[in-house]
């Protein structure tokens, strides 16, 4: 919520829309998801239960996916702040 916060404030005035809205919404969709079946699909193989391995690499993609919104999420927002700031 604070990054969406923090997004829809920066973009705040400024014409179009936000491009954070979207990679926020995105990682906040796939960030649960994708640890719980990281985590699930792990805990499974442990009891040498094979056929949960392609959920703990789904949920890992998932995860990676999220990440990278939230990267591109932070360095959008970062790149208009400081245009703002003129730094």
């Amino acid at each position: 919520m604070v990054v969406g916060d923090v997004s829809r404030a920066t973009y705040a005035g400024r014409s179009g829309r936000a491009p954070a809205g979207l990679l926020t919404f995105v990682w906040l969709l796939l960030w649960a998801p994708g640890l719980a079946a990281v985590g699930f699909g792990s805990v499974a193989e442990f009891n040498e239960s094979g056929e949960f391995l392609p959920m703990a690499f789904g949920g890992l993609a998932a995860a990676v996916l999220a990440i990278a919104c939230l990267l591109g999420t932070v360095g959008s927002v970062t790149r208009v702040q400081r245009q703002l700031l003129g730094a």
